[in-house]
């Protein structure tokens, strides 16, 4: 149930870990007022991953990409759309 995996993500001590050992819990900030909770089995985190990958591949170099992982870091990534950008024509 959603107060399940709202309770496994409320945990610091369990980031990184599988929810039920099979889903990757995703959470968005809640900027439209409610935080968005997904869960995502290892088929569509392979979908998910491959997309980003992608995208990553058009924005950054791929010594960018070997730098980052090198170092340790993570990263963030910040979405956004808005009404005013989509073309209607």
């Amino acid at each position: 149930t959603i107060e399940k995996v709202r309770a496994f993500i409320g945990k610091p001590n369990l980031i990184g870990e599988r929810f039920l050992d099979t889903y990757t819990p995703l959470t968005t900030s809640g900027t439209t007022g409610t935080p968005g909770v997904f869960v995502l089995d290892d088929h569509t985190m392979a979908v998910t991953n491959a997309l980003v990958l992608r995208m990553l591949g058009a924005w950054f170099r791929v010594t960018d990409i070997f730098r980052i992982i090198a170092r340790g870091a993570g990263t963030t990534l910040i979405c956004w759309s808005s009404q005013d950008s989509v073309d209607r024509s």
